[in-house]
């Protein structure tokens, strides 16, 4: 089994993704406000989880496709802080601002946690063909 995988929004975007990391082998844990998004993961293969924060140092990888800034931003000051010895890799997958991800690249890096922004191309039908 490769390495476990959170990923925080499981709509369009984010079901793809997870489509394609449980394709591949990964351990796919998922979030999401809406019940009928993680039940569809579920369905598939993926595990619910109630509390991402609670979640978080059970994963090598949290992958964030969430809809906008604004929830960016409330996940990334949420997270909570890492030792040296756990320093997950935040993937942003989300539509954000330029600003927004330098800020939460500074509020992820604070907290020891490694940030990338991905924007993702394709939509949706191009994250479950990856």
């Amino acid at each position: 089994m490769k390495d476990k995988v959170l990923v925080v929004g499981a709509g369009r975007m984010g079901f793809g993704v997870i489509q394609t990391l449980i394709r591949k082998g990964y351990q796919v844990s998922v979030s999401d406000p809406s019940d009928e998004a993680v039940n569809r993961a579920k369905h598939i293969g993926a595990e619910a989880i109630e509390d991402s924060n609670q979640s978080l140092t059970d994963h090598n990888v949290i992958i964030m496709s969430l809809p906008g800034p604004v929830q960016v931003k409330e996940m990334t000051e949420k997270m909570v802080p890492f030792n040296q010895a756990h320093q997950p890799l935040v993937i942003d997958l989300s539509t954000i601002d330029p600003q927004t991800a330098i800020d939460a690249s500074k509020r992820c890096k604070r907290k020891g946690l490694r940030y990338i922004e991905a924007p993702v191309s394709g939509g949706p039908s191009g994250a479950s063909l990856a």
